[in-house]
Parts: structure tokens; C-alpha cells; sequence
């Protein structure tokens, strides 16, 4: 028996676009990977921010205990999320030098499409050999957009979809966490 498609449309499954980070997510999770490499370890935390703001204002020991208290909240939604869906988080949010039309072309899944195009069974254990292979990868994906066949569009729109699908449960997941945070704090 066929569905119709209004019964899909009134269908209680999130679509991607419903999953699709807010402005204030994107922006916590956006400022959260902002640490060089994407490291999360809290030895890397005081890079994250300046005593300095960028109008050259010294900036408060009470903007550092914010900053400080947030890092901590929003890195414990992610410890709580799935590796994998704590993987795709990073994969989207630490900033890398990925090539422009890639980005222009892909946005905010361009390291979701990078890290998915990796052979896992050759995936290397130490974090620059990742980084190298990472950005090898994305030059292959670059060089696919230039040429443009219809083999290498196939790939590259089946290498979105997955992405596409990831992002959005891990952003579903991250979402879920924060409002777990929320309602253990009105208990």
C-alpha cells in the first residue's frame, strides 16, 4: 500500500530543515570547536579567549567565568552525545582551511563530506596524519567539483545526502542534551 505524500507531510519524524541548527545553537557550537585543530581538551580552552576583545577593550574576569562556565556546559552536552554524533559536531564546526568552491559548494557539511570520503580500514590513529589525510581528501572532493562529470556529481550529491543525514541527527542529539540540562535544572 502506497502512502500519500500529505500523510508523509503530517508525519511526526523532525524533516532536515526542522533539524537544522538554530542561530544560537550554531553559534555555541561554532564557538565552541573554534579552538586550533578543533581540540576539545580543556588545556587548549584559554585560546578560546582573549584578554583583549577585537575593539582592543580588556575584558572582564567576570566574561572569562562566562566563557569559562559555558565551555564547560556546552562540552558536556557533547560528552554526553555519541562519539559518532559528537564526531559529526566537530567534523562541522572546527575550522579548516577546506578549499573555497568546496565550501561554497557544500557549507557546513564540507568536513562531514571530507571525513565520510576517508577509507576508515586505512584511517589513521595520530591526529595529524588525520588532519593530512582530511585535507588530501577534500583536494580529491575539489578536484571531483572542477571536472564535474556525472559519476563524480553522483558521488558528491551521495556523500551530501549521508551528510545531510548525520548532521541532522547529530544536531538532534545536541539539541536533546541541552534540553535534558534544562529541565534537570528546574528539578
Amino acid at each position: 500500500m502506497k502512502v500519500s505524500r500529505h500523510a508523509l507531510a503530517s508525519s511526526s519524524a523532525p524533516t532536515l530543515a526542522q533539524l537544522a541548527p538554530s542561530p544560537v545553537i550554531d553559534e555555541e557550537l561554532q564557538w565552541f570547536f573554534h579552538i586550533e585543530d578543533g581540540d576539545t581538551s580543556s588545556s587548549n580552552y584559554g585560546r578560546m579567549l582573549s584578554s583583549v576583545t577585537e575593539d582592543g577593550e580588556w575584558r572582564t574576569l567576570d566574561e572569562h567565568a562566562a566563557a569559562e562556565r559555558k565551555h564547560r556546559i556546552v562540552l558536556s552536552h557533547l560528552r554526553s552525545l555519541p562519539d559518532a554524533d559528537a564526531g559529526v559536531l566537530q567534523c562541522a564546526y572546527a575550522p579548516r582551511p577546506w578549499p573555497a568552491r568546496l565550501v561554497k559548494e557544500l557549507g557546513r557539511l564540507t568536513g562531514i563530506v571530507v571525513r565520510l570520503s576517508c577509507d576508515r580500514a586505512t584511517w589513521p590513529d595520530e591526529r595529524g596524519q588525520q588532519l593530512a589525510v582530511d585535507a588530501e581528501n577534500a583536494e580529491k572532493l575539489h578536484a571531483m567539483l572542477r571536472t564535474g562529470g556525472d559519476r563524480d556529481r553522483r558521488v558528491l550529491r551521495n556523500l551530501r545526502r549521508e551528510a545531510e543525514i548525520r548532521f541532522a541527527r547529530a544536531i538532534g542529539a545536541y539539541i536533546s542534551a541541552r534540553r535534558a540540562r534544562s529541565l534537570s535544572r528546574l528539578q
